[in-house]
């Protein structure tokens, strides 16, 4: 469980790099899509981490505690909310 995890987190790290690297090219006469692009990639970046550190804690347990198993699903969301802003942006 846990790697499905990192690799929710590895997929959400990369696309938000990437939508912030692309701010400036994609949307260079639009501030309101370059700021929610930046907003989204920020936001992502953050829950990516956050899922991490998530998963390094419930891997220090044979089995992950339903409240870690909660928290990574909520972070998931997060990561689904701030590519909405990714597709609000255009």
């Amino acid at each position: 469980m846990t790697r499905a995890w990192l690799a929710a987190a590895a997929i959400a790290g990369f696309f938000s790099v990437a939508a912030d690297a692309a701010t400036a090219h994609v949307t260079a006469g639009d501030a309101h899509g370059a700021e929610l692009l930046r907003t989204g990639a920020f936001y992502g970046m953050i829950h990516a981490v956050a899922l991490v550190a998530v998963a390094a804690i419930a891997e220090h347990h044979d089995r992950p505690r339903p409240f870690l198993i909660m928290a990574a699903r909520s972070f998931v969301i997060g990561i689904f909310y701030s590519v909405s802003a990714f597709s609000r942006s255009h």
